[in-house]
């Protein structure tokens, strides 16, 4: 299997469409067939309520499982990713929590 390629996406400032690009990147590497990981860690959960369609999770973890897409809801706390050709990560406005994710590219 080839290695999980990672993509972190942040900003200090909110409302820069952190929720929104990593969503976006997501559903087009999954209609191209390509295993992902989407993980919030945010506390808003917004990048899970954009791919899940439903109401914002609470500041509880949470995970599910679609076709080539997992979601994952880890507010504050760098979660085990399971194995995926891709793993794309909206980050807090806190650099504390950024830091934690060693990611191939910083978007």
């Amino acid at each position: 299997m080839v290695p999980m390629k990672t993509v972190a996406i942040y900003n200090q400032q909110g409302g820069a469409g952190r929720p929104t690009l990593a969503a976006r990147r997501a559903l087009r590497a999954v209609a191209q067939g390509i295993s992902t990981v989407a993980v919030s860690l945010d506390r808003q959960g917004d990048l899970m309520s954009w791919l899940t369609r439903e109401r914002r999770p609470q500041d509880a973890p949470h995970v599910e499982h679609r076709e080539h897409l997992t979601i994952i809801h880890s507010p504050g706390s760098v979660p085990e990713v399971p194995d995926a050709a891709l793993a794309v990560y909206d980050l807090p406005s806190t650099p504390e929590v950024a830091l934690l994710v060693k990611p191939d590219l910083w978007l």
